[in-house]
């Protein structure tokens, strides 16, 4: 859905703040009894910016940092659920190591014990699945689908079995346990392609009734043998498969999310030049948050994951969702009181005054690597004090 673009085209006094003097009584000590003063008036008048176009993004999902594994209903963001799935390494540490049916393989699983997304008073459950469809968690995107077999259980856990430090053990049984032992004990030349081309994974599905997501750190996670000897491998690749559907519509908000479902184009050269050759001190760009939206579809005992906060960047892009994912931060705030401001200062000095490109512009929430993080922000609010401006402190002065 396309928000509708309207020109930014009216300045709208919002208020104007008079200092006593930004220059006070300053004696030139070159004549006595000589004394110089200026006064300043500060205006700070505002923009709409109702140039905002909503655009979709399709964001990259593998390797992250966190995998979201977990179903919830959220009261806005709607019915999300994530599935994570990984693949160990079967690296041999020896020629002369070799597995049979004797040997135990567990997950060592590695959770963010202090991140939960839902009721944080509930218990997660979850069962582990084959994976059928071939992937690679570089290239696996929002878009992407993940194919698990629940015809045969792998494995299954509480996280509240999770210790003191987030660490779950789960032991891996069925055909994929005799699969990978087997593909583990081929020979040199022959076990990595082997494995490559007839194993897939496994796959991490939330239990029917889950009401929170949790998540896993693939990086700290491993694949435990126990035999008569304890080994370890780690996990080679993994990726997280996020469905999300019945967002609450409302037209005059926007739900921006950490994986780019949502954010925000616009072009601000076309703001911009509204200022002209005004002189100014401050220039900043306000979005206000819909707080009571947030604060109210929540129950008592649940949560949101924290956003670290809202983010600008400036295109072209040549890969948009790959560029805001993991590209650097060009401006960034956080939440000031129900606020993301950017100040845009130095940026449109060197536009207005210098060759800074701007019409190219791209607000997005951001979020700890993988971690599922939504807000709410006013569009086209009746009230036109809650919707985003460009605020411009311009300075008059006079002898």
């Amino acid at each position: 859905m396309n928000i509708k673009t309207k020109a930014a085209s009216f300045w709208w006094l919002a208020f104007s703040i008079s200092f006593a003097t930004l220059f006070v009584a300053c004696e030139n000590p070159g004549s006595i009894g000589s004394e110089f003063i200026e006064k300043s008036e500060i205006n700070v008048d505002t923009i709409q910016v109702s140039n905002l176009i909503e655009s979709n993004q399709d964001a990259y999902l593998g390797r992250l940092s966190r995998s979201a594994i977990g179903r919830f209903q959220d009261g806005l963001a709607g019915e999300i659920e994530a599935i994570s799935f990984f693949k160990p390494s079967i690296q041999r540490s020896s020629d002369t190591l070799i597995f049979d049916d004797n040997t135990n393989l567990s997950l060592r699983l590695q959770l963010y014990e202090d991140e939960v997304y839902g009721d944080t008073s509930s218990t997660g459950t979850y069962s582990i699945y084959r994976v059928s469809s071939s992937w690679r968690g570089s290239t696996f995107r929002n878009s992407s689908d993940i194919i698990f077999d629940e015809g045969e259980l792998i494995g299954q856990f509480s996280d509240a079995t999770a210790d003191t430090n987030g660490i779950i053990y789960v032991e891996l049984t069925g055909s994929w346990k005799d699969d990978y032992i087997n593909f583990f004990n081929m020979a040199d030349d022959t076990r990595d392609e082997a494995y490559k081309a007839g194993d897939f994974g496994l796959a991490v599905i939330p239990d029917a009734g889950n009401s929170k997501i949790v998540y896993a750190n693939y990086t700290l996670s491993n694949l435990t043998s126990f035999d008569s000897d304890t080994t370890s491998r780690f996990i080679l690749d993994w990726g997280v498969d996020i469905d999300r559907t019945g967002e609450v519509d409302n037209p005059e908000r926007i739900i921006l999310d950490s994986n780019f479902d949502k954010i925000l184009r616009f072009n601000l050269a076309e703001i911009a030049d509204q200022i002209g050759n005004k002189n100014f001190a401050r220039v900043a760009i306000e979005f206000k948050i819909d707080t009571l939206a947030l604060s109210s579809s929540l129950a008592d005992g649940e949560v949101r994951s924290s956003a670290l906060g809202m983010s600008l960047k400036f295109g072209p892009l040549s890969d948009i969702p790959f560029d805001l994912g993991f590209g650097s931060l060009e401006f960034s705030t956080v939440n000031n009181n129900g606020f993301y401001r950017f100040n845009l200062t130095g940026l449109l000095n060197n536009y207005l005054y210098g060759e800074a490109s701007v019409s190219d512009a791209y607000v997005y929430l951001t979020a700890s690597s993988g971690s599922l993080a939504y807000t709410s922000i006013y569009l086209d609010d009746s009230n036109p004090e809650n919707n985003p401006k460009l605020i411009v402190y311009g300075i008059e002065g006079e002898e």
